[in-house]
């Protein structure tokens, strides 16, 4: 039994030495897993505003300016992002390696110096908005295999990786962007492109679209602007001459003798951005200087890079027509054949027609007009006095569009340029200020699939298809809103059908109710009456036929062999008869108004429904 028990005794005592031993390793291994984690720095890489280097060149010193990393020391530059970033990604991430403390160093008989820290020869210090951090440089190790360094001024010296070697610049061409300016495409909102081989060219971004507006109004195309804009982004510094520019003609940089100006705005930034580039930088002509307006810093580039910057109005203009954006027309006017359709736009009710006839437009309609006319292709440019002369003396067709309303009713006849002049283009007549372009159209050349067209501002002269142009109809039908009836079902009191030389009627009594009136023992079909209210009280054409009431007869109008009158109350009026003819070509019937000239097209369901009996007999 003694035996037994001390047995026990020695395996428990064995059990708990083993578990002695493996939690003791345990804790070790988790100690040096601990340890290989602990960095040498306690920041976040994302929140640093600050950082500078101070060594044997001098002091470098940035700040992050609403996300842009800038020099400010020794000059005010743009610095490189993503240089800085990496730079700091790698400071973030250096090991704590061994530490060496006052007493330790000491006790082996050395000083700061010995670490290359007494004097070291590079300061980094880097700040947040909670706090700012230096660290001093010091010699590498006798194994090469770390650095030592000091933080905060502290009596320790610690180890840690030669990474940080690889991140300290050796001058400022290396933190320095190169690029010629700084932003993104996506931001420019206007472009100026000056030169001595074309007049000046403004381009401005105009919602989705880029537009020239000098030296003509037109459309830019927007693939080559975007292109434009590429080349400008990317485009590098080749060489930095100097910091301390004095004397703008040495370099042939002053305004008046910069071969190439190009300024760019972007997002809400109303001054710009200008480069200039100025002389060949060598005999060869292999660079080219260049510097920003505004700076005292010069700089050389590839001559190709200023070429593939001068950009002329005919190599960006996009090859459509443009008159002026969209949601900035106000007034539309057509003239052919002593013809004139003048639609003006009341930012209340939209669109209306004031010529021939006063009519309410339809919207839709109007703007499917202004898109055809800033969707006009160009065939080709022309050139010439000769052409210019003869096609636009007496131009075939006019089409002036302005941004203010009313324009004024001209003849037919292109703008003159001198006082006086045809009835009708005296200066009572001239269209109030404001953005207005008036396009001359040629007639169709014999032969030929094309019209010739100018703006009345420019010299130049297109070639386009005369099927486009005849799209453009100066029917005032086209446009008008297709709405013939519109009034509330209530007000009416009274509806009379006669088809089939017989007459049925109808009358609402004091309670709203419908009786027969005509025959009076009839019984009304009150589902009937509701829904030929419900289509005639907002009753819309199919399509307009004709203007002119004289030719109601052809139509089967004069007189009408069906007819539908709506007595109505109060304001709406005393009554509406429509008259319905015969059958159209494409399917509908044709129906006017009584006391009105338009003939227009019903649809023939339609039509249908509104003769359908609301009277039977019992």
């Amino acid at each position: 039994m003694h035996l037994r028990t001390t047995f026990f005794l020695l395996v428990l005592t064995a059990l708990i030495f083993s578990f002695i031993c493996f939690h003791e390793n345990s804790d070790d291994n988790e100690n040096e897993k601990t340890g290989a984690k602990i960095k040498l720095l306690d920041f976040e890489p994302e929140r640093v505003a600050y950082w500078s280097f101070t060594g044997d060149k001098g002091l470098l010193e940035c700040f992050n300016e609403h996300g842009q990393w800038m020099i400010t020391k020794p000059i005010k530059t743009r610095a490189k992002d993503a240089k800085i970033n990496y730079m700091l990604s790698v400071l973030a991430a250096l090991p704590k390696g061994e530490t060496i403390t006052e007493h330790q160093r000491k006790a082996r008989s050395l000083a700061l110096a010995d670490y290359g820290l007494e004097k070291p020869g590079v300061r980094i210090a880097i700040g947040s908005a909670e706090k700012r951090t230096l660290i001093n440089v010091g010699n590498l190790s006798p194994l090469k295999d770390s650095i030592y360094v000091q933080i905060n001024n502290s009596d320790a010296v610690v180890a840690t990786s030669t990474n940080l070697l690889d991140i300290i610049p050796r001058d400022l061409a290396d933190i320095r962007d190169n690029h010629l300016i700084s932003g993104a495409p996506a931001y420019v909102k206007k472009i100026e492109i000056k030169s001595r081989n074309h007049p000046l060219v403004l381009l401005v971004k105009e919602g989705p679209e880029w537009i020239l507006r000098k030296p003509v109004m037109a459309r830019a195309d927007w693939l080559k602007v975007s292109g434009l804009l590429d080349r400008l982004f990317n485009a590098q510094v080749e060489q930095y001459i100097t910091d301390t520019m004095r004397d703008l003609s040495l370099y042939g940089l002053g305004d008046d003798e910069s071969i190439l100006q190009i300024g760019i705005w972007q997002n809400e930034n109303e001054n710009g951005e200008y480069l200039l580039f100025g002389k060949k930088a060598d005999e060869k002509g292999d660079m080219v200087y260049a510097s920003q307006r505004g700076q005292n810093t010069v700089f050389t580039v590839k001559p190709e890079i200023v070429s593939s910057l001068d950009v002329t109005p005919g190599n960006i203009r996009d090859s459509r027509l443009f008159f002026m954006a969209p949601d900035l027309f106000s007034s539309i006017r057509i003239e052919e054949d002593n013809n004139i359709l003048q639609l003006t736009r009341d930012r209340d009710s939209g669109w209306q027609i004031i010529a021939p006839k006063k009519w309410k437009a339809d919207d839709k309609g109007v703007e499917t007009l202004i898109a055809r006319l800033n969707s006009l292709r160009i065939e080709m440019f022309v050139s010439g006095a000769n052409l210019n002369a003869q096609s636009f003396e007496k131009p075939a067709k006019i089409i002036s569009v302005s941004d203010t309303a009313p324009l004024s009713l001209a003849s037919n006849q292109p703008p003159s340029s001198g006082g006086g002049g045809e009835p009708g283009t005296s200066a009572a007549a001239t269209p109030p200020a404001g953005i207005t372009r008036t396009l001359l159209l040629s007639a169709p050349l014999q032969g030929q699939e094309c019209v010739f067209g100018r703006f009345a501002d420019e010299d130049e002269a297109y070639r386009l298809s005369a099927s486009a142009v005849a799209t453009i109809s100066i029917n005032p039908m086209v446009y008008r809103d297709s709405a013939i009836l519109s009034f509330d079902p209530a007000t009416v009191t009274k509806i009379a059908l006669c088809k089939n030389n017989k007459e049925q009627i109808v009358t609402r009594d004091s309670s709203g109710a419908w009786k027969a009136f005509q025959p009076p023992a009839a019984q009304v079909d009150q589902k009937v009456i509701h829904d030929l209210l419900m289509k005639t009280s907002g009753l819309r054409a199919a399509r307009f036929e004709n203007g002119d009431s004289g030719a109601a007869g052809i139509y089967g109008l004069q007189p009408a062999s069906r007819t539908l009158t709506l007595s109505l109350s109060g304001n709406e009026g005393i009554g509406k008869t429509l008259l319905l003819g015969e059958n159209s070509e494409d399917g509908g019937v044709y129906a006017m108004l009584q006391g009105q000239e338009l003939i227009f097209v019903l649809d023939k369901e339609l039509v249908n429904l509104l003769l359908r009996d609301f009277l039977k007999l019992e």
